[in-house]
């Protein structure tokens, strides 16, 4: 499964940077509402690509302060 020159490798490498990139912009777009609101109309619209978490629906809810701290979404 590994190609075995290296064009083939250069080849297979940016493929799956596409795919990575094109699931984290999906990511992106889909959460583009919460980003602006996070990080204000002008920095979120500019987002290209973002990662998304769930809490747990077990034990307590953070507070948006504590959830700013833990994800380093304190302002910059």
């Amino acid at each position: 499964m590994i190609p075995k020159n290296d064009t083939e490798r250069a080849a297979a490498h940016q493929r799956i940077r596409n795919s990575f990139r094109r699931r984290f912009a999906s990511t992106a777009d889909k959460y583009r509402s919460k980003l602006i609101e996070i990080y204000g109309r002008d920095k979120g619209s500019r987002i290209k690509c973002a990662e998304a978490f769930e809490l747990c629906e077990y034990g307590r809810r953070p507070s948006t302060a504590e959830l700013k701290r833990m994800f380093l979404l304190a302002e910059r």
